[in-house]
């Protein structure tokens, strides 16, 4: 009985707390454009902004030189500035949209040392040890 009544109380918790959050939108990459909902999710830093001209920018990072081994794929929509606590040995794919930058870190934590990276800039695999990377659009 005891156990019927908790599970009933769990549902009814979750079914109230569900109609009471605010509708969302969500782009292509997945980013939740409401900035009450910007998280740090270990991996990346995001500061969400709603802009009307809908930026993005994404890339490939590669764990080894010459855009070869483990490879992941980042994207951004709809965002200022994202910090990814990725690092990697070389990037391809940068492709942006109006005039996003990517940024190369020495630190895991988009600090030190930096190079920088515009559209049109970084066709190919380029060559560039980082511990960490950033997307500003």
């Amino acid at each position: 009985m005891h156990f019927t009544k908790f599970v009933s109380t769990l549902f009814l918790i979750g079914a109230v707390s569900a109609a009471a959050l605010p509708d969302t939108e969500q782009d292509q990459s997945g980013l939740v454009t409401d900035p009450s909902e910007a998280q740090d999710d270990g991996n990346s830093t995001e500061i969400v902004t709603t802009r009307s001209d809908k930026a993005f920018a994404q890339v490939t990072t590669w764990s080894g030189d010459n855009c070869r081994g483990s490879s992941a794929n980042h994207g951004v929509g709809t965002v200022k500035f994202t910090c990814f606590h990725t690092p990697g040995h070389s990037f391809s794919n940068f492709l942006a949209w109006p005039s996003c930058v990517l940024t190369t870190w020495s630190g895991t934590d988009c600090h030190g040392s930096s190079k920088r990276f515009t559209t049109g800039s970084s066709e190919g695999c380029v060559k560039i040890p980082f511990g960490s990377y950033s997307i500003n659009c």
